[in-house]
């Protein structure tokens, strides 16, 4: 991403039956399509992958013929982008939400798994210092 941008949730809300008094209402957060084009997880040369752990949610491609990836990341279900990087460079993000804080860092680790290390601390409750292996799993 080149300038900055606004994310958040993507909500609908409508009132609920017998609502007389237009004071009862329904919020439901909508499960966005991935943003990346399809792929089979196991069929190279390009991966889709849909991965959690903890606070984090992520989307991802990996096109090896390109030598990149993307990933679209969620913390505590707030989605935060969509980033693209090449296996070289990778993605660093540094995370300043109301709910948590930290950074998380995607690479590419011995030419074909994709990694992410993840330093977040959320307001309520927990904390993450550590590696995971995203894919292959």
């Amino acid at each position: 991403m080149s300038s900055a941008a606004n994310w958040g949730a993507v909500v609908t809300i409508k009132p609920l039956e017998g609502n007389d008094n237009n004071d009862l209402y329904e919020v439901n957060q909508l499960d966005l399509q991935s943003p990346f084009p399809p792929g089979d997880k196991n069929d190279l040369p390009r991966a889709s992958i849909d991965w959690d752990f903890g606070p984090l949610g992520v989307k991802a491609t990996i096109d090896y013929d390109k030598r990149e990836f993307g990933v679209s990341v969620t913390v505590v279900g707030i989605g935060i982008g969509n980033f693209w990087a090449s296996f070289d460079t990778g993605i660093s993000l540094t995370v300043n939400l109301l709910v948590a804080n930290g950074s998380l860092r995607f690479y590419i680790k011995d030419g074909k798994q994709l990694w992410v290390h993840i330093d977040l601390k959320l307001t309520f409750d927990g904390s993450w210092d550590t590696d995971q292996q995203i894919y292959p799993l």
